[in-house]
């Protein structure tokens, strides 16, 4: 994943990054996700990357 440049809110770029990973199977089903690793990898805050987890996590993701 490559960092993420400021322009609509971070949070659905990081949710865009994470479902784009799911489907290149990146990101694997019961994969642990420590949100700091992401969060650094995405050049984000952890904030962001816990909203945009819960939002795929409501949707079953």
């Amino acid at each position: 994943m490559e960092p993420i440049e400021t322009g609509e809110t971070l949070i659905d770029k990081v949710y865009e990054r994470v479902v784009e990973a799911i489907a290149d199977g990146a990101l694997l089903p019961g994969m642990r996700i420590r949100q700091g690793e992401l969060a650094a990898r995405l050049g984000v805050s952890r904030q962001p990357v816990s909203h945009a987890l819960h939002l795929l996590h409501r949707q079953g993701l």
